[in-house]
């Protein structure tokens, strides 16, 4: 932030400035306001640490819950104690539900109130309380967290009965909005797929056909609107249609109106697929007992024969350069196949077909969703080897040929765009790394799997590595260009430290969701056996560094400061350091 040089104002000048203000009928007290507003501009730069205490008592986990107003969630931290304590934030009186094990927490928008479903820490029966601690005297067996849906009314004025949809037993149930009674939806319940118009298509297996899977659409307020389906075994939506296979081979559904509409694609087909993200292409085998390859072109409704084997279920069809809307009948395309396929690790023997028709094997053990070719149909990358926790990547050529790239490579990616690769793992940390016109460029060393790279809403990047398994370093990104690079557009960061021996769970930028802080925090110090540390903050545009609080177990940003935990000791208590 810059800083402006502001000169001593003399006594002569502030007083005519008073006549003036009098004179005018203007407001003296705001016109001090916006005077000191001119000359202090109103921006915050340092946390008013330690703050000030909300309530005292030793807290943990703490979470904000947001219903008509803002709720704070935490446990105790005494050892042993079961309970959740809510209070609200504003006013912290806080109250107690007992015998909590896992639970799920949120407000409902229209209804001005908060839900916390839980399950005792004895057994999985699900129970209900709101924010201040009312239990309902309803329960459900053998519940699931979280929740399936959250329904919001559609309508602030109208009535709202139901709230939540959830698993109970088994079977799919609402609760309603006094969570004193739930409603049952379906029995022998199975997964929920929506993004299909505005409503849910939910599989079941109804009890008078046991085994036999079929598939009941609901609208956004789950309100069933038609069940089909015989024997369904495979589903997926492309082209806003509901694809699915069952007995009579392969079919779509798409909701028309209030009405779904369902289509047979071809009765005598199996083995469904979809082998493009991007276009509208659905393959199976056709007929199923000949296993003859076939695709489906959804927007034209016509089949494409596809001359070789695989399986439709492990199969990805890409377009090459220069191709923006490819036809299978005509364009050449790049083919990805597995075969001796391991369903249960999801891997197999890596197949590419290049654009001359020829089949290459790049190798065993692959997983499929790690094979790709570059944007100029040069070359491509794969992992191969993988043993369950890391695997080996190569670069293949079009003529089959491999070479290895690096070893101990995660089969994840890690969300970060500059760096999407970790190789070299060991256990508790590997080498980030990024991909350079065939090449692999090994970045930042020793980072953890998660929350190695993370932005604020200024774009600055901050870098956690160096990490042992217990701490490690955290940085600041300083953007740098690959050496001998044409343009910038592979760049990444080398890290500027700015503290050692950080905890790797604790540490976040104060302005990562809002314009609240320019600076970034952390916990040092941390003690395993109390789970607590010095928590500490740094003014990245004024460059200096304070300590907030010792013996600190978490924070949370909480919209006009920081709230933080202090378990034990004569400080216990959570705390809250608004930034000034």
């Amino acid at each position: 932030m810059p800083i402006s040089r502001v000169g001593t104002v003399r006594p002569r000048r502030l007083t005519l400035a008073l006549v003036s203000l009098v004179l005018t009928g203007c407001d003296i007290v705001q016109g001090f306001q916006d005077a000191g507003d001119a000359l202090f501009p109103p921006v915050k730069t340092y946390l008013d640490a330690p703050g000030f205490r909300l309530v005292e008592g030793g807290y943990r986990e703490m979470e904000l819950v947001a219903s008509s107003e803002l709720f704070l969630v935490a446990r105790s931290s005494k050892e042993g104690a079961t309970g959740l304590y809510s209070m609200r934030y504003a006013d912290p009186q806080p109250c107690e539900i007992p015998d909590v094990g896992r639970y799920w927490a949120s407000g409902i928008f229209g209804i001005d109130r908060a839900y916390i479903a839980y399950q005792s820490t004895s057994d999985r029966t699900l129970h209900f309380a709101d924010e201040r601690c009312h239990r309902s005297t309803f329960t459900l067996p053998e519940g699931d967290l979280p929740p399936i849906a959250v329904i919001q009314p559609s309508d602030p004025k109208a009535p709202v009965t139901q709230s939540l949809v959830l698993r109970s037993a088994g079977n799919l149930v609402m609760l309603a909005a006094d969570a004193e009674s739930a409603e049952l939806l379906l029995e022998h319940a199975g997964p929920v797929l929506s993004g299909i118009g505005s409503g849910y298509f939910v599989y079941h297996e109804p009890p008078e056909t046991p085994g036999v899977g079929r598939v009941t659409a609901f609208d956004y307020a789950w309100r069933p609107i038609e069940t089909f389906g015989n024997g369904v075994r495979a589903w997926g939506s492309i082209g806003g249609k509901l694809y699915f296979e069952d007995n009579d081979g392969i079919s779509h559904a798409k909701p028309v109106g209030s009405d779904i509409e369902v289509t047979s694609v071809d009765e005598k087909a199996c083995a469904l697929g979809f082998p493009s993200s991007s276009e509208r292409w659905v393959t199976m085998l056709s007929p199923c007992e000949d296993a003859d390859l076939v695709l489906w072109k959804d927007q034209d409704e016509e089949f494409v024969d596809l001359d070789f084997d695989a399986d439709p279920r492990a199969l990805r069809m890409t377009a090459p350069k220069g191709v923006s809307r490819p036809d299978p009948e005509k364009d050449a395309l790049w083919v990805f196949l597995l075969r001796d396929i391991d369903w249960n690790r999801g891997v197999g023997t890596l197949v590419v077909r290049n654009l001359d028709g020829e089949e290459h094997v790049l190798g065993a053990l692959a997983p499929f969703e790690r094979a790709t070719v570059n944007e100029d149909d040069e070359y491509g990358y794969a992992l191969v080897d993988y043993d369950g926790n890391t695997g080996t990547l190569v670069r293949w050529l079009p003529d089959g040929s491999v070479t290895v790239l690096a070893g101990g490579a995660l089969r994840d990616g890690t969300g970060v765009d500059w760096a999407p690769l970790i190789v070299d793992w060991d256990g508790s940390s590997g080498t980030a790394a990024h991909l350079v016109e065939g090449e692999l460029e090994r970045l930042l060393e020793r980072v953890p799997r998660r929350k190695f790279s993370y932005t604020d809403r200024q774009g600055r990047v901050a870098l956690y590595h160096d990490y042992d398994g217990t701490s490690g370093t955290l940085s600041i990104g300083i953007p740098a260009c690959p050496a001998g690079a044409k343009d910038c557009s592979d760049r990444y960061f080398r890290p500027s430290p700015i503290a050692h021996r950080v905890h790797p769970s604790n540490h976040a930028f104060m302005s990562q969701y809002s314009d609240f802080l320019p600076g970034i925090a952390w916990f040092t110090d941390w003690d395993d056996e109390l789970q607590v540390g010095r928590f500490q903050y740094r003014n990245l545009e004024l460059g200096f560094t304070s300590i907030v609080n010792d013996g600190v177990g978490e924070f949370l940003y909480a919209g006009n400061g920081l709230l933080y935990s202090v378990p034990f000791g004569e400080k216990a208590g959570i705390w809250l350091a608004r930034a000034k």
